[in-house]
């Protein structure tokens, strides 16, 4: 419990230090302010019921009533602002998780992304930054708040009976008890609804977002998802409501407990009063100060719970982040004059057998590599291995004859894949977007290279004009057109001596196919190509080619003479 709530203030504070102690010190003036509200009235009462001085006399009970008026103004107008900075805290914070997510997952290897468990807690840590960091900073504040009123009252009772503060603070026990258990109930059942969540979600974008948008009106998928998707809502609903028995249940036990302390205390009270210990004044204050001590101790209590609710989520996103390097640019490609595969083999994890077996074949500066094969026979394997985004599981990939690991290929790599992105940006954002900044010499000649020069041409507004229909005046493209686009974007850094493009004409018509069949020719010049086509392309004239075959992992290397 202590470290997840060490946790928690250390990313809130991290992220929005200044706004958070701001926050702090306004509860410490809303907690002075609700004390002397307590004194004041404990004047107000005994100037009022004071045998000695009768209430003859406005200006006896003018300025203690006139404090309480001024305390009470004070502590609403800090609460009103604490309230109104809680939205800009939790945004601050809220981002400052999400880049964590964002930078542990780009950096995480591709065959994590495989593995389902992995997007539970990707989304099990997406949903810290979007919905847990409210729960976070209101507990903080309410917590604060709370203890901070508490030690209010507190002082009060001092003054009156200290007696009563022990009794009082006995009864936060039973409470704090059972919204400790409540909360982590809470948090086991989330974890348990990871992939219930994600799959409705998958099933809402699926049948409300754009990509999917044809084949949904085509074969009506609402009408037979639906069923599929109010299943999962009801097997939700249904453990979220057993749940709640549950913790309804033990809240009521909780609260059934603190209420006898309370009463007792407030008999407790009433005896001092009896046995004029205490004057009748006194005793007034002291019921108040009880009443508002349930009040405080129930503020703390809530913002306990949800405190610790949130602490266990950012408990597990600081695991999932844990270890996560500082995002950086792509290293600068440094040039090499060969590339060999020696004896390379792949299985993926789980898989029975290998998916390539046993592959060599060496690649010299301004060679060509023609990879062919059925679908599923492990070009897009090899590819990925090319790219260093997937390791060998035997064999050594060299450059220049030294081992290569994955870092030193992705950063001499440029590479069109056949899941390419549609970038909904800016055209020269999307070809140029490696870079922060993308230069605009580059991406003109990336887009000459690719023969999107047409494309781009007719945009209002050039290489500025948005694409996509997801966001306000974008324009959308044909797939030909993306893939064109992507094929620029693979083409941008100039600086990549390996340049991979995986089925780059499959959306293509002929006159476009031969236009990039010339880049290529014209690319291979001074950089090494690695070609992945189910077409003839006759005119290539590769200087290897590897031929993948169904049901054999092994494929076969022709080296031109």
């Amino acid at each position: 419990m202590a470290s997840a709530l060490v946790i928690a203030f250390r990313v809130t504070l991290t992220a929005a230090r200044r706004l958070v102690v701001v926050s702090m010190l306004i509860e410490v003036v809303a907690a002075v302010a609700l004390a002397l509200q307590l004194v004041m009235l404990s004047v107000l009462l005994e100037r009022l019921l004071s045998p000695s001085q009768p209430f003859d006399d406005l200006s006896i009970a003018l300025w203690p009533m006139l404090g309480v008026v001024l305390a009470l103004l004070v502590g609403r107008v800090a609460v009103a602002v604490v309230r109104e900075l809680r939205w800009p805290i939790s945004e601050i914070v809220a981002a400052s998780i999400e880049r964590g997510v964002v930078a542990t997952v780009s950096a995480a290897p591709l065959l994590a992304l495989d593995d389902a468990e992995f997007h539970n807690r990707i989304e099990r840590a997406r949903a810290d930054a979007a919905d847990q960091v409210w729960s976070m900073v209101s507990g903080s504040v309410a917590l604060a708040r709370g203890l901070l009123a508490t030690f209010a009252v507190g002082f009060v009772l001092l003054r009156t009976a200290p007696e009563l503060v022990i009794i009082g603070l006995a009864g936060l026990v039973p409470t704090a008890a059972t919204l400790s258990i409540v909360a982590r109930r809470r948090y086991h059942l989330y974890t348990e609804l990871t992939e219930n969540d994600r799959e409705r979600d998958y099933l809402v974008d699926l049948l409300t977002g754009r990509p999917g948008g044809k084949e949904t009106r085509l074969y009506r998928l609402a009408w037979s998802l639906l069923p599929r998707y109010e299943r999962l809502v009801d097997q939700r609903i249904s453990r979220v409501r057993a749940d709640a028995r549950r913790r309804i249940v033990l809240l009521a036990i909780g609260d059934v407990m603190a209420l006898v302390i309370l009463t007792a205390a407030l008999l407790f009270a009433l005896d001092l009063v009896a046995q004029q210990r205490i004057t009748a004044a006194d005793g007034g204050v002291a019921v108040a100060a009880l009443f508002q001590l349930v009040g405080t101790l129930a503020a703390a209590g809530s913002g306990a719970v949800s405190l610790r609710e949130a602490a266990f989520h950012v408990a597990e996103h600081q695991r999932f982040v844990s270890g996560t390097e500082e995002i950086r640019p792509r290293e600068t490609p440094s040039t090499f004059d060969t590339i060999e595969f020696d004896k390379v083999w792949f299985q993926y994890p789980g898989a029975a057998s290998p998916v390539i077996q046993d592959l060599s074949f060496e690649l010299t500066r301004g060679q060509i590599l023609v990879v062919r094969g059925p679908n599923g026979a492990g070009k897009s394997t090899l590819i990925s291995l090319v790219c260093g985004l997937i390791e060998p599981t035997q064999g050594t990939i060299r450059l220049d004859g030294a081992a290569a690991d994955g870092e030193l290929l992705r950063s001499v790599s440029s590479a069109l894949f056949q899941d390419f992105l549609r970038l909904e940006f800016e055209v020269g954002t999307g070809v140029g977007v490696e870079d922060r900044s993308p230069r605009a010499a580059l991406v003109e000649q990336a887009i000459d290279s690719s023969g999107s020069r047409a494309i781009v041409g007719a945009l209002d507004g050039g290489v500025h004009r948005r694409l996509g229909r997801s966001f306000r005046d974008g324009h959308e493209l044909s797939s030909g057109q993306w893939q064109r686009l992507a094929v620029a974007r693979a083409l941008y850094n100039t600086a990549a001596p390996l340049v991979v493009l995986d089925e780059p004409t499959s959306m293509q018509d002929a006159h476009s196919t031969r236009h990039l069949l010339e880049t290529i020719r014209g690319i291979a010049r001074d950089r090494t190509v690695v070609l992945v086509t189910h077409q003839p392309l006759n005119d290539l004239a590769p200087d290897v080619t590897i031929t993948f075959s169904e049901h054999d992992p092994t494929p076969a290397v022709n080296v031109r003479p």
